[in-house]
């Protein structure tokens, strides 16, 4: 059984050209796609390989220099705030990503440019670097979100990537970040009341994630709550 199409909606009704073309998008008004802060993503590719020496090898004003390198996220971060405010405009970063790329140098203060931004963002939320892509990886040497802490400053940070109960309590402690879970919601959907309560938990079978096409639940939507575990 497959699932039915759906009609394809995009920030504006600019044509798809793709083998698997669903047609013109229906716009989305600003008042529709705004109602909560827009956050612009920045990591594992994308607008992400504009930032990096190893994937962008231009040579006109998008390339080269860090100036140059960081111009076309920048230009879309204004747009943004543009159409929806500079309150509701936040930027989702990953500095240590290969998952698009080879093997990168550790990221350092001179890339600060992407993230010295106004202090009226609706925030920065940044991915650690034990996270690289869709797996979880040792952090490497010379590895760390610290020197975005420093330029960021008192402004509101995410943190997200690999967090347990405890390290995720941790770096809301010491670092005062704002902690993110994003996967552990698949095997646990009562992840709250879980960290809430101290209980374990579930961890899931990565491999039934991702299923194009399948309405089957399992490995996906079937895990129970840590109430029905007790129970039964």
């Amino acid at each position: 059984m497959s699932i039915p199409l759906q009609r394809t909606v995009s920030p504006t009704s600019l044509p798809l050209a793709t083998l698997h073309s669903g047609g013109t998008p229906r716009p989305l008004t600003p008042r529709t796609s705004c109602t909560a802060p827009v956050e612009v993503h920045t990591a594992n590719g994308y607008l992400d390989q504009f930032l990096h020496d190893d994937s962008n090898t231009r040579i006109d004003r998008y390339g080269e220099s860090i100036e140059n390198r960081t111009r076309f996220l920048l230009e879309v971060v204004d747009a943004v705030v543009k159409t929806v405010g500079q309150k509701k405009t936040a930027l989702r970063t990953c500095t240590s990503s290969t998952a698009t790329h080879g093997q990168r140098t550790p990221p350092s203060s001179p890339r600060s440019g992407t993230f010295d931004s106004p202090t009226s963002r609706a925030y920065l939320h940044v991915v650690e670097p034990r996270v690289d892509g869709s797996y979880t990886v040792d952090i490497k040497d010379g590895y760390s979100n610290d020197f975005i802490r420093k330029i960021w400053d008192e402004r509101r940070l995410i943190s997200a990537g690999g967090y347990t109960r405890e390290s995720a309590i941790a770096a809301a402690d010491e670092k005062g970040d704002l902690v993110a879970f994003g996967r552990g919601y698949i095997a646990s959907p009562d992840l709250p009341y879980r960290l809430l309560h101290a209980i374990t938990l579930t961890v899931g079978n990565r491999a039934l994630y991702y299923a194009p096409g399948s309405v089957d639940p399992k490995g996906y939507t079937d895990y129970p709550s840590a109430n029905a575990i007790r129970a039964y």
